[in-house]
């Protein structure tokens, strides 16, 4: 060596050019690095010892202007930035600033990011295959999502250092949250083609799982509503889909098992289409469990129906709706978790049971109550129909006892 500018100069290429030591008894070993002058400050890398402030068997470099341990490496390899006893890789404690800042060519780059992959990639390597990573990108002007926002992609592909990325998550400029797409709309969008977009779990032994959705003005809710899947405990009852208003406490709309429940005013601006036949009412029937779809029912002097047993009935109220393929379409006075109650017909097409014994029975006849109970029969007598007409054969039946589809006619 024949010249060097420095105070110490040290060529050792083949060796370490420096080696300091201290007893591992003690604080360690270190090195103290002060610029002079004014505004002068010290710095102090240390291999801390037993004794040490910082732990054993970490390198430290300290701030000796304001005694604050800046950076610290554990013997694991994690590292401490405002913390000499890192818990992760990289431990940040910044109580009165930002954690981490990460800057990149916003105006004419893709932004600044930060990549999380797990240990299967390795300096840029991969172990058996590349599995799958993750990057946290502020978009710049050329960024394919768009500039100005905060993007959570998916990195996944053959080749770690050419991986295709699947954006996941969105933040706009203005707030609005997207998730599968990078254009929200709304304040969040979702955007799930080939599966469910939202799914809201609870416990099935509590109130369930719901959502709730507030309009709200001057910081205060105008309305509220409430959409619940409820569980064993809701007020509603269990395994229902349930709506509620909120701000009055009034449940609207409820779905259990195919039945909906509205409580309130339904108003339909198109059609209503039914699949099933008649108009049906609830009744109460005397010796219900005995009684079969299809048959003919009179009143009785109690108010409740039974089963007709004699011809030319006036008393004749319509015929036990649900008989053959026939199921009713609309059924009012319906009691929820009543006895003793059956739909019978008023309007509509029903399947009733009926004799040919009293008359063959054509496509067209008028039906009347019968002798034989339950049954109608052709009505041969017009002055006793008038008042006892169940409806019209809708098929013919030449002898005997059977079920034909009846158009419901009271008269």
């Amino acid at each position: 060596m024949t010249k060097f500018t420095d105070e110490v100069e040290i060529d050792a290429p083949t060796q370490v050019g420096l080696v300091v030591t201290g007893p591992v008894t003690g604080v360690g070993a270190g090195a103290q690095l002060t610029t002079t002058g004014t505004g002068g400050r010290g710095w102090e890398i240390l291999a801390t010892g037993q004794k040490s402030a910082q732990g054993q068997d970490k390198l430290n470099i300290r701030d000796l202007g304001n005694g604050t341990d800046v950076v610290t490496i554990t013997s694991e390899g994690k590292v401490g930035i405002g913390t000499t006893l890192p818990f992760a890789a990289l431990a940040i404690n910044a109580p009165d600033a930002n954690g981490l800042y990460i800057s990149g060519p916003g105006a004419p780059g893709v932004g600044a990011s930060v990549s999380l992959a797990p240990a299967g990639i390795v300096g840029g390597g991969i172990i058996g295959s590349f599995l799958p990573a993750w990057q946290i990108l502020a978009t710049g002007e050329t960024a394919p999502q768009g500039s100005g926002k905060l993007n959570f992609s998916c990195l996944v592909g053959a080749n770690p250092l050419n991986p295709s990325s699947i954006d996941a998550f969105t933040i706009t400029s203005d707030s609005k949250v997207g998730i599968g797409t990078t254009n929200p709309g709304f304040k969040l969008e979702v955007d799930a083609s080939d599966q469910l977009g939202l799914h809201v779990t609870g416990p099935k032994a509590g109130v369930g799982a719901g959502i709730s959705l507030a309009v709200t003005n001057a910081g205060a809710n105008v309305n509220s509503w409430e959409i619940l899947a409820t569980g064993d405990t809701a007020a509603q009852g269990p395994g229902k889909l349930n709506i509620r208003n909120l701000t009055t406490g009034e449940d609207v709309f409820a779905i259990l098992k195919g039945a909906v429940d509205v409580n309130g005013t339904l108003n339909v601006s198109g059609d209503i289409v039914m699949p099933s036949a008649d108009f049906a009412e609830d009744f109460a029937i005397e010796a219900s469990d005995a009684i079969e779809p299809g048959t003919v029912m009179v009143l009785d002097g109690n108010g409740v129906l039974r089963a007709s047993d004699k011809s030319y009935d006036k008393k004749v109220a319509g015929v036990i709706s649900g008989a053959g393929d026939y199921r009713p379409g609309l059924i009012l006075d319906r009691h929820e978790f009543s006895t003793g109650r059956l739909p019978v017909a008023l309007v509509g097409k029903v399947y009733c049971k009926v004799d040919a014994a009293f008359g063959a029975i054509e496509v067209g006849d008028l039906l009347t109550t019968s002798p034989t109970p339950g049954h109608a029969m052709k009505a041969t007598d017009q002055l006793k129909a008038f008042g006892s007409v169940i409806g019209k054969a809708m098929r013919p039946l030449e002898s005997g006892r059977g079920l034909i589809p009846i158009l419901i006619a009271l008269q």
